[in-house]
């Protein structure tokens, strides 16, 4: 069985600022997302702490993790 790759716009998760108070709305969207087994990769512009917790929270579900950022131009 071959698992899907999955991006997860992090940026999408909030409005404004991404904030702390939020911080478990943000992990069950993001694991609710990835689905079990899946390949994700994390991208948008977004706190570092932001993709450290999804990221954490994704090893539970046996996710393969790749990171990826824009640029600014």
């Amino acid at each position: 069985m071959t698992a899907k790759m999955k991006i997860l716009d992090l940026s999408t998760y909030y409005k404004e600022t991404a904030k702390l108070a939020d911080l478990e709305i943000y992990k069950k969207k993001a694991i609710e997302e990835a689905g079990e087994g899946n390949g994700i990769i994390l991208t948008g512009t977004v706190p570092v702490w932001l993709y450290l917790v999804i990221s954490h929270a994704g090893q539970s579900k046996k996710i393969s993790l790749y990171l990826t950022r824009y640029r600014r131009r």
